[in-house]
């Protein structure tokens, strides 16, 4: 099939067109593939201060409640991180082996994030070469310097919900314990933050609370970019920010495309944007956003790692081997 609103093609079971975040649930009154229908209210004059109207999307399916359900209740959602002493990787990594081979890549790396405006950077590596650990690592300096740090990792198991990772980064940017489950909770704290209505109207459409009446999706998504970028900065000036999307390539599509439009942007903004991602990922990155290529670990390192694994019991041919 094809999303009516972009013409990604989808299949029978989609949900959420992964291309543009599109809501695809069939009527269930209505038969026949391709056949969809978006029930709706508006949201009164008095909740946002404008005569616009919004067409919010009902809820499908059963009323219970998903969180109480142990399957769901433990899926792993994005992690904010305070102030942090030196040693802070070891807690989203929690192990016993020391950080190793790395010290003067980060050394490296952290001054030109702290530097003011705007500053990206992408970690580069295959699987198990250590671009998870590098970028933990960056981000809890980072929040040690007095950084607010947001980490977001893939939707589990591969799934991929339309717009799920950066929904979450959002929702730590709005300082709300989960998700806004309704158009109130995100107006109350836009309001608190002093967001404007433009930029509301582009969030709701981000959390698929709502959508503008008689928008096309191409103008929807340029509104969910602009909304984005600015919840963005306006909590950076609260106080500054670090945000690290983890297997940057493993997330769908439209959340890739509303960071890439961050990213492009020149903004004195105090922002500092950590990608990881494999080296198969191939975009049109923007001039001064950092690539670091992870290279091999250098033999010392390895020894002193074989060691550490083996509590130092392990011959020298063995450790060579």
């Amino acid at each position: 099939l094809a999303c009516p609103a972009c013409g990604h093609h989808v299949t029978a079971e989609t949900k959420h067109c992964p291309q543009c975040g599109e809501s695809l649930e069939p009527d269930p009154d209505l038969s026949g593939p391709g056949v969809y229908e978006v029930s709706s209210y508006d949201i009164v004059q008095d909740d946002l201060g404008s005569d616009h109207d919004l067409h919010l999307g009902s809820v499908v399916g059963d009323e219970e409640d998903e969180d109480d359900d142990p399957a769901t209740a433990a899926l792993p959602a994005s992690t904010e991180l305070s102030a942090a002493p030196s040693d802070w990787f070891e807690i989203p990594m929690p192990n016993l082996i020391p950080f190793f081979g790395r010290q003067e890549l980060l050394d490296e790396l952290e001054p030109g994030l702290i530097a003011p405006g705007l500053q990206r950077v992408r970690v580069v590596a295959g699987p198990g070469q250590g671009k998870r650990r590098v970028a933990g690592t960056l981000l809890g300096r980072l929040a040690s310097e007095g950084r607010r740090g947001v980490s977001v990792q893939p939707d589990p198991w591969d799934v991929a919900q339309p717009l799920g990772a950066v929904q979450r980064a959002a929702t730590q940017l709005l300082e709300l314990p989960c998700e806004p489950m309704d158009v109130e909770d995100l107006l109350d704290a836009g309001r608190d933050r002093g967001l404007d209505e433009v930029t509301l109207y582009g969030l709701a459409d981000l959390f698929n609370l709502g959508k503008p009446a008689g928008v096309g999706i191409d103008e929807r998504r340029m509104r969910r970019a602009r909304a984005w970028q600015t919840l963005v900065e306006t909590a950076s000036r609260e106080r500054p920010i670090a945000l690290l999307f983890e297997d940057f390539d493993r997330m769908d599509g439209a959340t890739r495309e509303l960071v890439h439009s961050l990213t492009a942007r020149v903004s004195d903004a105090p922002v500092a944007v950590i990608l990881t991602h494999g080296p198969q990922y191939v975009a049109l990155w923007p001039p001064g956003f950092q690539e670091v290529q992870l290279p091999p670990l250098p033999d010392a390192d390895l020894v002193e790692l074989a060691l550490e694994f083996s509590d130092g019991e392990l011959d020298d041919e063995t450790v060579d081997r």
